[in-house]
């Protein structure tokens, strides 16, 4: 008679379990709508990756650095 219990006790937890995270995500997919788009305005300023007037590093176009690469990084 224990094991019945014990049987039903564990699928009433799964279902249980099962029911919380079906509910948490109809939650969010309800009530939580997506973020608005944003408006992304750079006016005049062209928009070019790494060519920040704030550059710290200043170097020959034709001959970029090398990589350094640390001792401590190399495997063995």
């Amino acid at each position: 008679m224990d094991n019945k219990k014990d049987l039903i006790k564990g699928w009433l937890l799964i279902l249980a379990t099962v029911v919380f995270i079906v509910g948490y995500f109809l939650y969010t997919f309800i009530y939580l709508k997506d973020a608005p788009s944003e408006d992304w305005d750079f006016g005049t300023t062209p928009f070019v990756p790494s060519s920040s007037n704030h550059a710290i590093e200043k170097f020959d176009i034709k001959q970029p650095p090398l990589q350094i690469v640390k001792k401590d990084s190399i495997r063995k």
